[in-house]
């Protein structure tokens, strides 16, 4: 129903209409229900999401608690695939799990129904000297990118998180669709994850992103993710900003 083509069109014609890309993380049925129900134009089907419908922190989706890809598949297909008949349905993929056959996942995935992929969760949210040995072991962000361009050449939809120009220009030579300047965590309540940079700050780093995006592929949608946005003010103030033309939410 929803090819990269008709996903790419519909979006153009929102954005002609000076709509936002709404994006919205979901972690059950009901979650993608309401997302639909609330004007969104993309779900992202994220093991974050699971964790935050069972009341755990987005950090769960970085720990070792279940493998990520089957997750995702399990309460995609079960949930969400069979109730969502009028959205595109993004698979949030684990592009780095050591045991994973990208091939074999993307075969999965479309023939589940899926009408595109994010990877999510990433090895760009991870510092210091555990990312160092995983890039030093071939399980860095370049196997997010080497699933990406597998997934554009399979004709997906791709949602590409990047952390830094570097990685936007990197996922642009792939020809991802959107690249969306991942800013952080979310901000979380008095317990939760803390926002590690102002409003301003986000936008700055989100114009460099784009600006080395869009010297690749002056054609991809910009969109932004996290950090210190936490209401629809927040996000305005990168559409007045950036040449940010959407956004992702996690629920």
């Amino acid at each position: 129903m929803f090819s990269r083509k008709i996903i790419i069109e519909k979006l153009k014609n929102s954005i002609m209409q000076n709509k936002p890309i709404i994006g919205v993380a979901v972690g059950s049925g009901l979650s993608a229900k309401q997302a639909v129900e609330g004007g969104a134009d993309l779900l992202l089907v994220l093991n974050a999401g699971r964790f935050r419908t069972i009341g755990v922190s987005s950090l769960g989706c970085m720990m070792p608690f279940a493998n990520s890809n089957e997750m995702v598949m399990k309460f995609g297909t079960q949930e969400i695939i069979p109730r969502v008949t009028d959205k595109p349905i993004i698979f949030g993929v684990c592009a780095t799990d050591p045991t994973l056959d990208q091939d074999k996942l993307l075969e999965k995935i479309i023939l589940n129904g899926f009408h595109g992929v994010n990877n999510f969760p990433t090895v760009g949210l991870i510092d210091g000297i555990f990312r160092q040995a995983l890039e030093e072991n071939n399980l860095g962000f370049q196997k997010e990118i080497d699933f990406m361009a597998k997934a554009v050449e399979r004709n997906l939809f791709t949602i590409a998180f990047v952390f830094n120009e570097k990685q936007a220009e990197e996922m642009a030579k792939v020809n991802v669709d959107i690249i969306c300047a991942h800013l952080g965590w979310t901000i979380g309540g008095m317990t939760g994850v803390k926002p590690r940079i102002t409003l301003k700050d986000g936008a700055d780093m989100a114009n460099r992103i784009f600006k080395a995006a869009n010297r690749i592929n002056p054609t991809v949608f910009n969109m932004v993710y996290g950090g210190p946005i936490k209401d629809p003010e927040h996000a305005k103030f990168f559409y007045s900003n950036t040449p940010a033309v959407g956004y992702i939410v996690l629920r």
